[in-house]
């Protein structure tokens, strides 16, 4: 009898230590910027249409996501330097796989596609002779620089001028630059929020505006979800998961 006490002990130990030393798979994800309905704080949350499609991507596999809203140019830094795990790729273009480093893995599908136009203010006379000649305007480009409507082939005037998405909007609104070139989305969500229907004109289209999801291989391999993630991502989007959350900050039908 002794010896069956002593055996008892080693057993229990061995089945109660992965209930207390198992831990929930989580991800550090960052988003650059913040552009309220896409990404914003409320009370130092991260809010919006990524950090919800993102959560619920995570979610669905089980794993649970921490968002943080970073600026822009420190993204790639973060991922680099393992201060994250994943983050929202922002592209006016379809991507290739060359455009990151090796140490991400991008899911081919978009979370999300947006329109991008040339706008104004609609009591502007603007009518450049080709579209993409906007020398003698002042044109705001919003969130990004020179570079970024570069892979979008456009070319780029001198007298451009480069703010945050709000301000852009209440830029060309105020008549302080003749044009932008933004999201149509963020235009009537600006639009509707600022009580300034109808005073934007949509003009050329420029680009498809394209938010893919990008998770180091690293933190894939650990959480043994290589393949997953992505399918998570093209499964939720082809039921109209994302959908369901963009028409609600959107306030779409």
């Amino acid at each position: 009898m002794p010896k069956m006490k002593l055996l008892a002990w080693p057993l229990l130990i061995v089945l109660l230590s992965p209930l207390v030393s198992a831990e929930p798979l989580s991800v550090r994800y960052v988003q650059g910027g913040s552009i309220e309905p896409f990404s914003y704080r409320v009370n130092g949350v991260a809010k919006g249409v990524l950090p919800d499609i993102v959560s619920l991507v995570f979610s669905s596999l089980g794993v649970e996501a921490h968002t943080r809203l970073i600026p822009e140019s420190r993204t790639l830094f973060e991922i680099i330097n393992n201060r994250a795990d994943a983050t929202a790729v922002l592209v006016l273009r379809n991507i290739t796989i060359e455009d990151y480093p090796e140490i991400l893995t991008v899911c081919p599908n978009p979370l999300f596609v947006s329109k991008v136009y040339l706008i104004w203010h609609s009591d502007t006379q603007l009518i450049p002779g080709k579209i993409y000649d906007l020398d003698k305007y002042r044109v705001g480009i919003w969130n990004s620089g020179r570079g970024f409507l570069q892979k979008a082939g456009v070319p780029t005037a001198e007298r451009l001028k480069f703010q945050d998405a709000e301000n852009m909007f209440k830029s060309v609104v105020s008549r302080r630059i003749d044009a932008a070139i933004m999201s149509w989305d963020h235009v009537e969500f600006l639009s509707k929020r600022l009580g300034v229907e109808g005073q934007v004109q949509k003009g050329q289209f420029v680009s498809d505006l394209y938010l893919h999801l990008a998770v180091t291989d690293s933190w894939l391999a650990e959480g043994g979800l290589v393949g997953q993630v992505c399918e998570k991502v093209s499964e939720l989007k082809q039921a109209g998961e994302f959908h369901t959350i963009i028409d609600h900050y959107l306030g779409q039908k």
